[in-house]
């Protein structure tokens, strides 16, 4: 790999890992008590907080439908996030039913650890396509394990910031490789689309209790955010899809 491209690399990187720095103090150590309450707990066909429950379903969809998307002329540096990308929905899928389920600090470990997995995966994605294959398969192992590292620390540390750096940092990475860097497989479409319906999936987590109010009592914004995220992850797979062989003219 051209030295060149690493530092292009870290020129996006390291700005990223500067602006968390900084912020470091001023991030959460732990979650709130009112995380683990959310507006719509409803129970319905005997599963509570049923709305937050069965909105995780998408993710099995996107998951089936990434998993359709990989063909065997695919090179490794896409195949192997790919897969870990398709994984970590189904296991995003029940983990957070499981956490929704019974929400609690221990349910909600369940719920984190395999969204490092697409977290992981989505930034080598990105890695491979915008800057080199060689790079993203290099930082393969790696990275999963600081992925997972993030989620351990917070189990054991009692500190939730490093898992913060590792999702928002991405968003951050994701729109400034949308921006400034050339497409090789995944268009700048994609990348948008991905990152923005993410911001507003997370806009409406927050905003969980006045969806519900603003809609009439029919969802909340917690359930429309996985909606969101499942959509975001279903755009990113559609951008991975290998492209049409020409059609021949006679």
């Amino acid at each position: 790999m051209p030295r060149s491209t690493r530092s292009v690399f870290l020129a996006f990187v390291v700005p990223v890992l500067i602006l968390f720095f900084v912020a470091w103090g001023k991030l959460p150590v732990n979650d709130p008590p009112q995380y683990f309450q959310f507006a719509d707990a409803r129970l319905w066909l005997g599963i509570p907080n049923a709305w937050n429950v069965l909105t995780n379903l998408p993710f099995v969809v996107v998951a089936w439908m990434l998993w359709k998307t990989y063909a065997p002329e695919l090179s490794l540096a896409y195949r192997r996030p790919g897969l870990w990308l398709s994984a970590g929905m189904l296991l995003t899928a029940a983990g957070s039913a499981y956490f929704h389920w019974d929400p609690n600090p221990e349910t909600l470990f369940w719920d984190r650890l395999p969204m490092t997995i697409l977290f992981c995966s989505v930034f080598l994605l990105i890695v491979s396509d915008r800057f080199a294959e060689s790079l993203g398969l290099s930082l393969s192992y790696p990275m999963l394990g600081a992925s997972i590292g993030t989620i351990l620390f917070w189990r054991f540390a009692q500190d939730v910031r490093p898992y913060i750096v590792l999702q928002f940092g991405l968003m951050v990475f994701v729109l400034l490789a949308a921006i400034f860097r050339r497409s090789s497989r995944l268009s700048n479409l994609a990348l948008l689309g991905m990152g923005l319906l993410y911001i507003a999936a997370k806009l409406l987590e927050a905003k969980d209790e006045a969806v519900l109010h603003a809609t009439g009592g029919m969802t909340a914004g917690h359930a429309l955010k996985h909606l969101f995220a499942a959509v975001a992850l279903a755009v990113f797979a559609r951008g991975l899809r290998p492209a049409s062989p020409p059609q021949s003219h006679s």
